[in-house]
């Protein structure tokens, strides 16, 4: 599924979900001195559950990746 970002609604939305994410991530995953490179989400059901999360991030001085799951 691609998303929607046609009206201001759609965009303030998906603005909505990816300042919950930034967050989550903050929060939960990112290791001392690294960046967040990339975060992928996996839902299932009709209530949106989540059951996945892949969260890569860089060391800033080393530029390694590590992967959390």
């Amino acid at each position: 599924m691609e998303f929607q970002r046609k009206t201001e609604f759609e965009k303030m939305i998906l603005n909505k979900l990816n300042e919950a994410v930034r967050e989550y991530v903050e929060a939960v995953c990112k290791p001392i001195n690294s960046r967040h490179r990339k975060t992928i989400l996996v839902f299932t059901g009709d209530r949106y559950k989540p059951v996945d999360i892949i969260t890569r991030f860089v060391n800033d001085k080393t530029k390694h990746e590590y992967e959390m799951e």
